[in-house]
């Protein structure tokens, strides 16, 4: 995994080398700029993007049309199922869902949350109400 989100130029360099290799897309992407974060894409261009800086780089992607891994996901929205995925390749893919989460969680174990057991507004975006969870410091909202 990144340590960092894909910036707008780092997209932009692999979609220019995607797209005059047999890739397609869905969205071309944006970026507010060329160091931010890439935006306005979906799922799918993401699958393929991977795949496209896989190859790329000389390494072997890791999404493919079925099970067989005989033809690499470079075109369309397919439906990629858990088989399409070549785990052992040494490509780029997306995190899993626990991958996603324990990178998140910055390597803390065992807590609710990534930073510890309690939160509140100033540790996270969301709003306190009124609440009987032991774990919300609040501030809680009054009406």
């Amino acid at each position: 995994m990144d340590c960092g989100e894909v910036t707008g130029a780092r997209w932009n360099t692999v979609y220019q080398w995607a797209t005059n290799h047999g890739y397609a897309f869905e969205n071309r992407g944006a970026s507010k700029a060329l160091d931010h974060p890439v935006n306005m894409v979906q799922w799918w261009d993401c699958v393929k993007w991977c795949n496209a800086r896989s190859e790329m780089e000389g390494r072997l992607p890791c999404y493919y049309t079925n099970a067989t891994h005989a033809v690499v996901c470079r075109t369309g929205i397919i439906a990629i199922t858990n088989g399409c995925v070549k785990w052992s390749a040494d490509g780029y893919r997306l995190p899993t869902e626990a991958e996603w989460e324990k990178a998140a969680r910055g390597g803390l174990t065992g807590k609710r949350f990534p930073w510890g057991d309690r939160i509140s507004e100033g540790l996270a975006n969301y709003q306190g109400y009124p609440t009987s969870f032991s774990y919300d410091d609040g501030p809680a909202v009054t009406t």
